[in-house]
């Protein structure tokens, strides 16, 4: 009798344990196509995020350049007008109020306006400089974007994928003849940014600040997991003993 009944079962619990190997393997898969999803979407925000500024700020910084050589040439006549009517300084009111706009501003005193067009122009030199520098980094950031996007369509374990990444990254800060804080902001985001991915799905869950003004209760997420999960290894059930009633009559 019991070896009747273990014949008789052995088939079960080969189909069991055939769902539970294939249940650990969607498991297993889960997290990693999820996280390869996340950083595959992180590429592609990274990507839009160069084209859109650097366009903008080739844009800005030609502006920049146009509106920097206007203010060098006007500050160069009124410094000839300086040596020419020296006289003329002396003799303004420097008490008088005047409406300080571009229609107006001949008006103030030379010495005035040569004052404000430096001001204004090493306050575009620098506002150039800034510029320079974040177009430098969206080219660091391209130069990611060219190596990380070759080992993202070859590899599709967002797992693997994550320790990848952080190897391009860690070959790009290698290369750079010398480092700069500019440099270093950028390639530190994107590294903190693919650990974070990494560690969110290699525990298999993503974990969400709780607020520390309230006390969670676990019972219902519990219960509700519980549910889920006997849901799911119902339907694997069902969908594995379909698959072998298919196959025995084919």
């Amino acid at each position: 009798m019991p070896l009747r009944w273990k014949t008789k079962n052995r088939g079960k619990l080969t189909s069991i344990s055939a769902v539970e190997h294939d249940l650990l393997l969607v498991a297993d898969f889960i997290p990693r196509g999820a996280a390869y999803l996340a950083l595959r979407d992180l590429l592609n925000r990274y990507q839009s995020d160069v084209n859109g500024t650097a366009a903008n700020l080739q844009t800005k910084i030609t502006t920049t350049e146009i509106n920097l050589k206007y203010q060098q040439d006007r500050a160069k006549i009124l410094e000839s007008l300086r040596i020419r009517f020296p006289q003329s300084i002396r003799s303004m009111n420097t008490n008088q109020v005047i409406d300080l706009k571009e229609e107006n501003s001949k008006f103030l005193p030379i010495d005035t306006q040569l004052v404000a067009i430096y001001s204004d122009t090493a306050a575009m030199e620098e506002s150039l400089i800034r510029m320079r520098t974040q177009l430098a980094q969206v080219d660091l950031k391209r130069e990611f974007l060219a190596k990380a996007y070759a080992v993202a369509d070859a590899e599709l374990d967002g797992l693997k994928l994550a320790d990848q990444l952080l190897h391009v990254e860690k070959a790009v800060r290698d290369s750079l003849t010398t480092s700069s804080l500019e440099s270093d902001q950028v390639l530190n985001g994107i590294k903190s940014d693919i650990v974070n991915i990494r560690i969110s799905y290699n525990r298999g869950l993503q974990k969400h600040p709780a607020s520390p003004a309230s006390k969670k209760s676990y019972r219902l997420p519990t219960l509700l997991g519980f549910l889920g999960t006997s849901f799911l290894m119902l339907v694997f059930l069902f969908l594995h003993q379909g698959w072998q009633r298919y196959r025995s009559l084919t």
